[in-house]
């Protein structure tokens, strides 16, 4: 369902806009105030603000510039900020050098409202439809490699402001590269697509996927502690082997291995550089990368404002 966050201290111009918008089945919530509205978004997904230049209890160019500083630190999603007022402040807007998507005139004119809205919501879709290709592997429907990123990136953002943890578990198929050459090509991509939808069943339906190399995955577990990975660890293999079982009845007898190697990460509450976290975590998983693993190994990391500590491994 689309819907339009609109600012606005005159309750009747709300109601004129939650009328007008719904025409087009666009449903509008109402704040009277920017901070109230920062407040609404904090609680509830919309693509398109309208809101105006004029000061309620901030200014419409501070709200601007404080929502984009949260886009950018993947905080919240990207929206489709248009800013109304009259034409003094038309120009002071264009003269701000902030990202504001439109402007419209006040007073409004419908038939410019809805078509300023209706380009707004195309606007979203557009970068919606972009960033679906760029992050999501369509061949195994798992994230790619940057959308990973970008999701752990926004993970460590959102809980590098608590005392929180989240844990990485890389999974990697021994022997997988002899199915090619001993069933060929689409044996190899049959059991890589159905063991990462046997994968993706037994996970929780936040946790998220990516492949990090041939034969080799990686799981962002969100609110993992290092007990809840080794809990994960254990689970997960014993739905292997149901996994085998299943490939051993099709006649696929070839000796799978799989090993797990993991990483919990417990942020501090004193916890200051974010983005030395988001360093660490990339380096340890371009290490394991090039690694080829032979047993399982597990270690917990904690950051503080000192940096990384490995408790014990």
């Amino acid at each position: 369902m689309k819907k339009v966050l609109f600012i606005c201290t005159d309750n009747e111009l709300s109601r004129t806009v939650r009328q007008s918008l719904d025409n087009l089945k666009i449903t509008v919530i109402a704040a009277k105030n920017h901070l109230q509205g920062i407040t609404i978004l904090d609680k509830t997904h919309v693509d398109v603000i309208i809101a105006p230049v004029y000061e309620t209890n901030m200014g419409g160019l501070e709200f601007v510039k404080f929502l984009r500083t949260k886009e950018d630190d993947y905080v919240v999603s990207k929206k489709y900020i248009i800013l109304y007022g009259d034409e003094n402040a038309k120009d002071e807007v264009f003269r701000s050098n902030l990202t504001v998507d439109d402007f419209l005139l006040y007073p409004f004119y419908e038939p410019e409202l809805l078509w300023r809205t209706k380009r707004g919501f195309y606007h979203i879709t557009q970068i919606q439809d972009l960033f679906q290709k760029l992050t999501i592997d369509s061949n195994t429907n798992t994230l790619t490699l940057d959308g990973f990123y970008i999701v752990l990136e926004n993970e460590i953002n959102r809980i590098s402001r608590h005392t929180r943890n989240f844990s990485l578990l890389i999974i990697t198929i021994i022997n997988l590269d002899d199915i090619l050459l001993n069933f060929g090509k689409d044996w190899q991509g049959w059991i890589e697509k159905n063991f990462l939808i046997y994968l993706k069943n037994n996970l929780r339906n936040y946790d998220q996927i990516s492949k990090l190399d041939n034969n080799m995955y990686v799981i962002l577990v969100p609110d993992a502690t290092y007990d809840s990975l080794k809990g994960l660890d254990k689970r997960l293999k014993k739905e292997y082997n149901s996994f085998f079982s299943e490939l051993k009845k099709m006649g696929i007898t070839q000796d799978l291995k799989i090993v797990h190697r993991g990483i919990s990460i417990k942020i501090l509450e004193e916890m200051i550089k974010k983005d030395d976290v988001f360093a660490y975590v990339k380096e340890w998983l371009a290490k394991k990368r090039t690694e080829q693993p032979k047993k399982d190994e597990f270690i917990l990391c904690t950051f503080s404002e000192f940096g990384p500590e490995i408790v014990y491994a």
